[in-house]
């Protein structure tokens, strides 16, 4: 069961998110601190995610979305993109939140709570770490605080 707090970290994690997308001089080809991956590729990696669990709840093959991991989901106005994706996304857990749905993920199987703790707390955790040191994470004024490290 998805519960209403579940669901309030879920929108908590999406502002926090796109709020980060937001700042234009971030999402580039500067690196992130995930090594390897640029700014503009951690946020294609969490946009294209949200397709892709959006996909998981209607049963599809994940074969059928495969091009989602290299696509450009950023495109001009990365803030926008994701909205429009997380809000999707959310509809999906609001729709299956009583049902015991369990999504077909390439790696493994999840059920939704699982599925939606992945695109809350550790999930910002993680982009926190791999954006730190490019930009200050704000909540109005009030910093937000993410660990060094994800885990």
């Amino acid at each position: 069961m998805i519960s209403e707090d579940d669901l309030q970290k879920l929108d908590l994690a999406t502002d926090a998110f796109e709020r980060v997308l937001s700042d234009e001089d971030l999402i580039g080809t500067q690196l992130s601190r995930c090594p390897g991956w640029s700014t503009r590729d951690v946020a294609n990696h969490v946009l294209g995610g949200a397709i892709r669990y959006t996909h998981y709840f209607s049963g599809g093959d994940p074969a059928e979305i495969a091009w989602t991991r290299t696509a450009d989901h950023v495109g001009r106005d990365p803030a926008r993109a994701h909205r429009t994706l997380a809000d999707a996304l959310r509809r999906e857990f609001v729709d299956h939140r009583d049902d015991g749905i369990v999504l077909h993920h390439p790696i493994q199987d999840v059920d939704a709570p699982t599925a939606g703790n992945a695109c809350t707390g550790a999930g910002v955790a993680q982009l926190g770490h791999c954006f730190r040191s490019r930009a200050r994470y704000r909540a109005g004024s009030v910093p937000l605080s993410f660990p060094s490290r994800p885990g």
